[in-house]
């Protein structure tokens, strides 16, 4: 631990003379601009929470980490499940990109928010001071070092083993092997089992998964199979802030159908969903249509999709135009992160794009359709839940993208046909939930009563 502390020194003071990579996404072509965070303020990670954590507020915390939203949700039942055993339990939140902050801080009001500190080993050992973790549950991976497709600082971990603070995985699953530097390959190269000995339980959704984490070297012994969490999630949604709950009141007193569509890709996929829901307001005239990109700050796809709607004669507004301007559109684009699954509430149809979770609509008891298998990937981890949903006849397979408008109109013109699809999806869902409440027990049987 020595060395590696040696190590992360000299690499946390080289990152910040030559300047780290943001954590914000970018997706442009030039390079991206380096940041200088400072080594020495460990406050400056933390957009809420800090004062309160000085002063000892955040003592034997629980602490998660989630390198995005996506991988956020399967915590919340962990996080659920704690606050119900414990109420009161410090909690707090890193996220991989400040992006999601404001997300994160709506869904917890009175949690510690922000994104890990800069790999320095002083700024960790600070944070394990003042928070003590009881447990650090990570959000659906990375499961071994390097293999996440977000960098993942090994510091917390190594603050892990320093603080003898189990660090585990929940909904735990494997991804390829990705490398976001030369000096991330030389670390993972010489310290890497400092992630492996901080991990000590990988809780698996199923067989599948748990055969991939037995494939990438993972002893079985830290393998348990609960179940999936984001069936637990299928639960009400936190508040929103008054003007929001105010636009979904309008949009919800719409009489004709709403069809949201969430986290699709591109225009290749966000062209026949709107050719779809063009053709459903041949007969439906006021229909609305609802389209959330998955990456709203590829300002290159967003393009292509307004000019696709321009092209089209739709009147569209931008979520983030406001309500006057929403109210004068037909399509509204969703150019804001966290608010995707609240739309879903006041949906007639749901769509959800290719390899993206499948789950969020079930809550609302909304027919949901997918396209073609063809168009996923098999290898990606949302994949095994969509062929089950598919297979169990949850949820509405497209043969082909084109056939999406006369599925949509199916929805709506013959309410059983919907119906059916969602009462299979439901029955999934009952026998996979309580995973939530199976991982806490099992923490809580090694964790959660050591000593301070």
């Amino acid at each position: 631990m020595k060395a590696y502390r040696a190590f992360a020194s000299a690499a946390a003071l080289w990152n910040y003379l030559r300047g780290e990579s943001p954590r914000q996404p970018g997706y442009t072509i030039e390079a991206s601009t380096r940041v200088r965070r400072s080594l020495r303020d460990l406050g400056e990670t933390f957009a809420c929470g800090w004062k309160e954590m000085e002063r000892g507020e955040y003592a034997d915390a629980l602490m998660v980490y989630a390198a995005t939203i996506g991988e956020f949700h399967p915590l919340k039942p962990v996080i659920e499940s704690y606050l119900e055993r414990r109420p009161g339990m410090p909690l707090v939140i890193l996220s991989g990109q400040l992006q999601y902050i404001e997300a994160l801080r709506a869904a917890y009001p009175r949690a510690a928010v922000g994104i890990p500190p800069p790999g320095a080993p002083w700024l960790y050992d600070r944070l394990f001071e003042l928070t003590r973790p009881r447990v650090l549950a990570l959000g659906e991976g990375p499961c071994l070092h390097l293999h996440f497709p977000i960098s993942f600082d090994l510091a917390l971990p190594a603050a892990c083993l320093r603080y003898s603070t189990p660090m585990v995985v929940v909904n735990a699953t494997m991804h390829q092997y990705f490398v976001p530097s030369r000096l991330d390959y030389i670390e993972s190269g010489l310290f890497g089992s400092i992630f492996s000995g901080a991990l000590r339980y990988c809780y698996t959704p199923n067989e599948t998964f748990r055969s991939w984490l037995l494939k990438a070297g993972i002893p079985s012994e830290r393998i348990v199979v609960t179940g999936d969490l984001r069936f637990d999630g299928l639960q009400g949604l936190s508040a929103r802030s008054s003007e929001f709950t105010d636009l979904l009141a309008y949009l919800g007193t719409a009489v004709d159908p709403t069809i949201v569509a969430g986290s699709v890709n591109a225009i290749d996929e966000e062209g026949p969903v709107i050719d779809g829901w063009l053709e459903l307001r041949g007969k439906h005239r006021a229909s609305r249509l609802i389209i959330a990109p998955r990456h709203i700050n590829n300002h290159e796809n967003m393009d292509r999709l307004y000019d696709y709607l321009r092209a089209k004669g739709v009147q569209y507004a931008r979520r983030s135009e406001g309500i006057a301007r929403i109210k004068e559109a037909d399509a509204i684009v969703v150019d804001v992160f966290g608010e995707l699954p609240h739309y879903y509430s006041i949906a007639t149809i749901a769509y959800i794009g290719r390899n993206h979770g499948v789950l969020e609509p079930l809550r609302f008891k909304v027919p949901t359709v997918v396209a073609p298998r063809r168009d996923w990937a098999a290898e990606y981890v949302t994949f095994p839940a969509y062929k089950q949903m598919i297979d169990e006849g949850g949820i509405i397979e497209a043969q082909d993208k084109a056939d999406l408008g006369r599925i949509f109109l199916k929805i709506v013109d013959a309410p059983d046909y919907g119906k059916v699809f969602v009462s299979n999806a439901l029955r999934v869902a009952e026998n996979q939930r309580g995973a939530g409440k199976r991982i806490v027990e099992h923490i809580e049987s090694y964790a959660m009563n050591r000593s301070s």
